[in-house]
């Protein structure tokens, strides 16, 4: 059972590391069709979430010479993209996260935000914080490694 069960399937794909800028255009096209819009990350420790935010932020208009760092330790990166939109990149996957973020203000105004990608995020279905602080996803990114670990399946779903 995935966190995903029951969600509109936007498509799925199994590919290897060369293929992540394919996967990448094709969530981009999905993400500028939703404004603003809000990605969760889902798949285990080295699944590639962090690798596919920062392709995905390339790919919506980040600079390919600007990194795109874990928010592991941070909570929060913040990007700049060149046409003025804001993104934020999330990691949600320490127990305080979300407290942290709170009491930093981080959820007083989500609506700057053009675009959130969100790594660990609290999937529980009974658990309404999300949509309270106003992360509630718009798509489900599902990220499984697969052979080995030498490919990973996607699969994009609709949230909401």
């Amino acid at each position: 059972m995935t966190p995903a069960t029951g969600h509109k399937r936007i498509w799925e794909r199994i590919a290897g590391a060369e293929d992540l800028p394919a996967i990448a255009h094709a969530t981009s096209l999905v993400l500028a069709a939703t404004s603003p819009f809000c990605l969760w990350l889902v798949g285990p420790v080295g699944a590639g979430k962090t690798t596919l935010s920062g392709a995905l932020l390339h790919e919506l208009g980040l600079p390919q010479k600007v990194p795109v760092l874990s928010p592991t330790y941070t909570y929060l990166q913040e990007y700049t993209l060149p046409d003025g939109r804001r993104m934020a990149h999330m990691d949600l996957y320490r127990g305080t996260a979300i407290e942290a973020l709170e009491d930093a203000g981080v959820f007083a105004d989500l609506s700057c935000y053009s675009g959130m990608l969100i790594e660990w995020p609290p999937i529980d279905s009974t658990n309404t914080m999300p949509t309270i602080l106003g992360f509630a996803p718009t798509q489900i990114m599902l990220i499984e490694p697969v052979e080995g670990g030498r490919k990973r399946h996607y699969q994009l779903v609709v949230a909401r």
